[in-house]
């Protein structure tokens, strides 16, 4: 079984109900967000993030999460116990740098680093779990001083599931940051699943959040800092009541 939550359910409620100091400006597209290209002469990638009528969802697993409120996204934030961060084209921009000899770097964003600090200080765990070759990633994760780090994976749900019950974490308090098409399984499976602006039309199919920034550009911040905001608001609510 899942560790109870360390937070009172009801004060999320009565933070969502009366709206005390949830933070509008934390950078997230925030539901009824998923797919929304399709409206207003969106094209994918660019235009406003609105609202998608559950009737023109391709994907049943997620049509009915397509309505949910932004009250119902920060519920869903304020339960995520693991975040699960793809790299390339999250971490990074998706770009690759090859030395003479070879070897593959990567550029990582500052102030994302920030935000996953942040997040890991307010009690959230980290992980990171990506298809591609391991050049840099060791070093940013032990940067970081992120624990579980899996590359060159194929199959990223199995990990994260095996993690999960390492951690005795639920799926459904679980968030993964993805891009591409083999973020998709995984992102159909946790409870908080979430793409980058700039993300393959299947990922943003399988998102309940989008981004405002895009993979390497802040994107990891937003999230981390609507994390870090959800926890700050209920621990008030809470220390209130006592």
């Amino acid at each position: 079984m899942p560790i109870p939550l360390s937070y009172n359910s009801q004060a999320v409620d009565d933070i969502l109900r009366i709206g005390l100091a949830m933070p509008v400006n934390f950078g997230l597209r925030r539901a009824k967000i998923v797919n929304s290209r399709f409206l207003n002469g969106a094209t994918y990638g660019e235009g406003p993030i609105t609202a998608m009528n559950d009737e023109q969802g391709e994907n049943p697993k997620t049509a009915s999460r397509r309505s949910r409120s932004d009250a119902e996204v920060l519920r869903l934030l304020s339960r995520v116990r693991l975040l699960s961060l793809d790299v390339d084209g999250v971490m990074t921009d998706g770009g690759l740098y090859y030395t003479a000899d070879g070897q593959i770097q990567r550029k990582y964003n500052v102030r994302d680093g920030v935000g996953i600090k942040r997040a890991m200080e307010a009690g959230v765990h980290i992980a990171i779990i990506s298809a591609g070759a391991s050049g840099s990633i060791p070093e940013r994760a032990a940067t970081l001083g992120i624990e579980h780090v899996f590359t060159g994976v194929e199959d990223k749900l199995g990990i994260f599931e095996g993690l999960c019950e390492k951690l005795d974490i639920g799926l459904d308090e679980c968030a993964h940051i993805g891009d591409d098409l083999n973020d998709v399984p995984l992102l159909e499976a946790v409870g908080c699943p979430i793409a980058v602006a700039d993300a393959q039309p299947e990922a943003w199919a399988a998102a309940l959040i989008i981004t405002e920034k895009n993979g390497g550009a802040g994107a990891i911040r937003e999230i981390c800092d609507g994390l870090v905001e959800t926890r700050a608001n209920l621990k008030k609510d809470d220390a209130s009541e006592a």
